[in-house]
């Protein structure tokens, strides 16, 4: 198995990405199907496929695309899908080619943006035991394109650095709240919640 850097400094203490993971497991109920959207090169897609019958992970990056796919050889129940997941399917969004490692969606089309397609999460699974989104303030517009998955009611862990100012202002926190959702454990920078 390959062996990912994956230690973060969290407010003075080591946070391993897997304790994250594990926390979350603890209220997952269906173990069919996982969606890892913002995949970068497999960290959490590598934890989650160990677990899970089925995994879709997204990554709009070409550069952490192709890694990625390299990296999930080894996990054949992994779906590797290259586009920014939104609320619409095939529209060209463009994402900041400068900033590898992240791919922040740009607003309009900008000298350094490469066009990349987009995809709802609903248009490939409509039922999921666990989200993992993780797009640099996106994550508002992914969660309006998982309006049916969101009813099967997975766990869902979600990146909260108030980057959603980016774009619509929403923060997917206080939207998953109002939906029934509450928060089990904040990992700084993630939420996790459940139902």
């Amino acid at each position: 198995m390959m062996e990912f850097p994956v230690e973060r400094f969290d407010k003075g203490q080591w946070i391993l990405d897997a304790d994250k993971l594990d926390i979350a497991f603890k209220y997952v109920t269906d173990w069919r199907c996982a969606v890892d959207v913002g995949a970068f090169a497999g960290v959490f897609t590598s934890r989650i496929a160990l677990r899970f019958e089925r995994v879709y992970a997204i990554e709009p990056n070409f550069k952490s695309f192709c890694s990625l796919s390299a990296n999930m050889i080894a996990y054949p129940n992994v779906t590797c899908v290259h586009a920014a997941a939104a609320d619409r399917t095939d529209e060209i969004v463009y994402i900041q080619r400068k900033c590898w490692p992240s791919a922040r969606i740009l607003k309009s089309r900008e000298k350094d943006g490469d066009e990349i397609r987009t995809i709802r999460i609903d248009d490939l699974t409509d039922a999921s035991g666990l989200v993992k989104i993780d797009v640099e303030g996106y994550e508002y517009k992914v969660l309006c394109g998982a309006g049916k998955l969101l009813a099967s009611k997975p766990v869902v862990i979600v990146e909260s650095k108030g980057h959603h100012r980016r774009y619509d202002g929403i923060d997917p926190v206080k939207h998953l709240k109002r939906l029934g959702m509450k928060v089990v454990a904040e990992i700084r920078p993630d939420v996790i919640l459940a139902w």
